[in-house]
């Protein structure tokens, strides 16, 4: 592994800290460095976990089924849960940019003659370390980075929550619009929803949604989930106000679901997914194959 390499790792990772100089040479040059492209699958859910990985450049989406969406940071150790616990994967990794990963094939941990007992028991108690202090996170991007970094698969801008800037009035379509997006992260990989914010990155705030206050909207935005989507998903769904350039956010974190979860319109039901950075409606054949393969 090059000097520069060397030099990037050991800044953004606190993972080398614990090592003497001429250990972390060793295990850099043992990583095996992969390139991956923007929404290339690092490793999936319920896949034999057989390595570790650092994050060296980029950004990486973690979705655990039932939890939360974790944001990995440039330096982070990411995949070891599996690891430790001597499990199948517990989520899926995707790149939300294009990225480049360090992978640790832990069989290397328990072999002397490439990793040398010493510098591996302390790799374990790092890992061990992290692994029992975990607490599942809402996300680990600050608001702001993720409006700098733009819309993707996993993250997408809306600029209000009900007032329509053409018509310049409140607007049920507009909620939908919104309701559209969560029901689409649900049924798909989770993802994170910022209302206030235009399609280009501008921060608009709140204030055209014209609440008498915070808990008034967070209030309104609960019932629209209640009435719309269903209280079954309340525990999948994770939202609050931030303040961001003294503007007002609503920030809204979506784990996958468990199960289909459909949108409530006019007596209708409809089904919604994310493809690439769109959101898409399925006809009922089209949802039928989606469901056999993603919920059962």
């Amino acid at each position: 592994m090059n000097s520069e390499i060397l030099h990037t790792v050991l800044h953004y990772s606190s993972f080398f800290n614990v090592l003497e100089e001429s250990e972390k040479r060793l295990l850099l040059s043992i990583l095996k460095r992969k390139e991956f492209n923007k929404g290339d699958i690092v490793f999936s859910e319920s896949q034999c976990a057989a390595s570790i990985y650092i994050l060296e450049k980029g950004s990486v989406t973690l979705t655990i089924p039932g939890s939360y969406t974790i944001f990995v940071r440039r330096g982070d150790i990411f995949g070891e849960i599996a690891v430790i616990n001597e499990t199948a994967r517990l989520g899926t990794a995707v790149a939300r940019t294009s990225c480049s990963v360090l992978e640790l094939n832990t069989q290397a941990l328990y072999n002397d003659e490439i990793i040398p007992s010493k510098i591996a028991l302390k790799i374990t108690k790092v890992i061990a370390k992290k692994h029992s202090s975990l607490k599942l996170r809402r996300s680990d991007f600050s608001t702001l980075e993720i409006i700098q970094q733009g819309e993707s698969d996993f993250v997408e801008f809306k600029s209000t929550l009900r007032f329509n800037l053409m018509s310049k009035k409140k607007d049920s379509n507009i909620e939908l619009s919104a309701l559209k997006t969560v029901a689409a992260f649900l049924n798909t990989s989770g993802g994170t929803l910022l209302i206030g914010v235009t399609d280009d990155g501008t921060i608009n705030g709140l204030s055209l949604d014209n609440f008498t206050n915070d808990d008034k909207l967070l209030l309104h935005f609960t019932n629209l989930l209640r009435d719309k989507i269903g209280d079954k998903t309340l525990g999948f769904v994770h939202f609050d106000i931030v303040n961001i350039e003294n503007k007002k956010v609503l920030r809204v974190e979506v784990s996958k679901s468990n199960s289909p979860v459909f949108v409530t319109f006019q007596n209708n039901e409809y089904f919604y997914v994310r493809s690439g950075p769109s959101t898409l409606s399925l006809k009922f054949s089209e949802f039928y194959n989606y469901n056999l393969k993603h919920f059962t």
